[in-house]
């Protein structure tokens, strides 16, 4: 049964439009944050939904802490398919004192989940092109926090990695870029391979598994 205090509130609601989140890699480590005005007079909340196929199917709307990662949205999602909404609703029973959602943001770290079907680790050769100038490192967080990190790489350079020869190449002209990197070459383990990537770069992996013969 309603009460006479519910009543008298007037709520309020507004819906964002449809959000696509880690188009690249699936997955990240992500983090809401937004900044509200709340009179005495008023409760806020705010919701996200969240799809992993485009939008066709939906988990359904869920309270966010601000501060917190996006509800239903994991570095083990895995889709690159995936969108969100958010909608803040607002009660307050002055109507001369609303509340006020002044901004929202959404910050995604990415992921890439590989898994390593192989019975043993395995090391990939791997393809960077870097975007603008600066650092870059991809992390395994699945291989205790492994960090393969280069330094001081120009824009719209490319690099070839082997990690099972221990071999570096690049496209400049009598250049080396062994004294750029941190000597820790990828190795991906058994099973579920985390990986997080830091800087601005494209990347492709060629891998072979490899199974032990009984």
């Amino acid at each position: 049964m309603a009460k006479w205090d519910d009543l008298r509130k007037m709520r309020g609601t507004r819906t964002s439009p449809t959000f696509h989140v880690a188009l690249d890699t699936g997955g990240g480590h992500s983090l809401l944050q937004w900044n509200e005005t709340v009179p005495m007079s008023s409760t806020t909340r705010l919701e996200t939904n969240v799809s992993y196929d485009g939008g066709y199917t939906w988990e359904g709307w869920k309270v966010a802490t601000n501060g917190s990662p996006l509800p239903d949205f994991s570095p083990f999602t895995n889709s690159k398919h995936t969108v969100f909404q958010y909608r803040y609703v607002a009660d307050s029973t002055v109507i001369t004192s609303l509340p006020v959602l002044h901004d929202f943001q959404i910050t995604v770290k990415p992921t890439y989940l590989f898994v390593n079907y192989g019975d043993v680790p395995c090391k990939p050769e791997i393809w960077i092109e870097k975007i603008g100038n600066g650092d870059l490192s991809i992390i395994n967080k699945s291989n205790n926090n492994q960090e393969f990190k280069f330094v001081d790489i120009l824009d719209k350079e490319l690099l070839y990695i082997d990690c099972e020869r221990e071999h570096i190449e690049t496209d400049i002209n009598m250049k080396y870029r062994y004294d750029n990197f941190n000597n820790e070459y990828l190795e991906l383990v058994t099973g579920n391979n985390l990986l997080e990537f830091v800087g601005h770069f494209k990347v492709m992996f060629r891998y072979q598994f490899k199974t032990i013969q009984g």
